[in-house]
């Protein structure tokens, strides 16, 4: 079985989000968001992250072990934590190599 960082199965979750505030409202807390999203890179556990277009939301790319661990990191979000965005969550387990890109190999692949 493939593993993710950390050791954990490779279960992958599209966390995407909905503004549920006016844009001008949501773009006052989105530097502190995008320091938190950089945080989740630095920590391995996002593979893609970007706004929605037409812009009513973004989009990330986790990886977690379980829905409630995905849950939890997104609860960590400066947009759910100011009532700004809400999320929803659709949790897949990628097809083996080679039947996914090498980039998507090597994230879910613990160093060695």
């Amino acid at each position: 079985m493939t593993t993710a960082p950390g050791g954990n199965a490779a279960t992958l979750f599209l966390a995407v989000s909905e503004y549920v505030v006016d844009l001008d409202t949501v773009a006052a807390h989105v530097p502190a968001h995008r320091d938190w999203v950089l945080g989740l890179y630095e920590r391995g556990t996002m593979l893609a992250s970007g706004p929605r277009n037409p812009r009513v939301g973004g989009v990330l790319l986790l990886t977690a072990s379980s829905l409630a661990e995905a849950e939890a990191i997104v609860a960590g979000d400066p947009l759910v934590l100011t009532g700004s965005a809400t999320y929803a969550f659709t949790e897949f387990a990628p097809t083996p190599f080679p039947w996914r890109s090498p980039a998507l190999e090597s994230f879910l692949s613990p160093p060695r």
